[in-house]
């Protein structure tokens, strides 16, 4: 899988074709995914006071269908498209159904004769059927299979400028807006303690949060199945290489009258 980047999205019109034709198959299960229970756990850890923010790199807004409320997602929302000229935000559903209306020939055309099963489990990376591969990614893209055109494909433009219309997300190769950093570097400032859930932390963006972290000297978990950044720089975690969902079960009883922050 080739994941897109800022660059290829802004400067190629087969690239946007691309991606748009593509959420017209993955969209709809990335729309329906529903929160799995560390999700929920977290949110129980924030309501009874032991989380006081949430910081994810996960554009999925499961943490919100979860119950979560303070929460700062690094690399945007895929719930929400914004047009690259004037700024303006929209709905992603909406963006959705304005494209599965202007391509709705070719969504029938290629259910038809390319695609044999336009039917995706939001909880399985990726199936088989007919000999074509079709996954559904963390990003919402599927992968339809090899030889399809996409040069049919009509993308619509922002209403309001004529600009082009981006999901509110970080690509690679794309920065992290200012406010949205600061945010998460206050965050890390204010706790007593932090603590890093089912994350290899090789990302720049989280794993710079843990630097700003142990600037201050403030204690850092990691419950995560194998080795992370911060262990192979050396920096001083509570190592927990176990199951998250497990480990937060737990956490959600240990902590019910403890009144720690993380």
């Amino acid at each position: 899988h080739k994941p897109m980047t800022h660059d290829a999205f802004m400067s190629s019109n087969e690239e946007r074709q691309r991606y748009w034709a593509r959420s017209l198959k993955g969209w709809p299960p990335f729309a329906r995914a529903k929160p799995n229970p560390v999700h929920f756990a977290i949110a129980d850890l924030e309501h009874s006071g032991h989380v006081a923010h949430v910081i994810t790199q996960n554009v999925d807004g499961l943490h919100q269908k979860a119950g979560s409320k303070c929460v700062t997602e690094l690399h945007g929302t895929n719930h929400v498209v914004r047009c690259m000229g004037c700024g303006a935000l929209g709905g992603r559903n909406d963006h959705q159904r304005l494209i599965g209306a202007l391509n709705h020939w070719w969504m029938k055309r290629h259910d038809a004769s390319v695609v044999p099963e336009w039917t995706i489990n939001p909880n399985k990376s990726k199936s088989e059927k007919g000999g074509v591969a079709l996954g559904l990614r963390a990003d919402g893209d599927a992968e339809l299979g090899e030889g399809i055109d996409y040069s049919e494909i009509r993308v619509p433009d922002c209403k309001i400028c004529g600009g082009l219309i981006k999901p509110d997300v970080v690509y690679f190769g794309d920065i992290v807006p200012k406010d949205r950093v600061k945010r998460a570097a206050d965050a890390i400032g204010s706790a007593d303690m932090v603590l890093v859930v089912g994350s290899s932390l090789s990302v720049l963006s989280s794993y710079r949060l843990i630097l700003q972290a142990k600037e201050r000297d403030i204690p850092i978990a990691v419950v995560n199945m194998g080795e992370t950044r911060a262990e192979i720089e050396g920096i001083e975690v509570l190592k927990i290489e176990e199951e998250c969902g497990e480990v937060l079960d737990g956490l959600v009883a240990s902590l019910k009258y403890s009144g720690r922050r993380v």
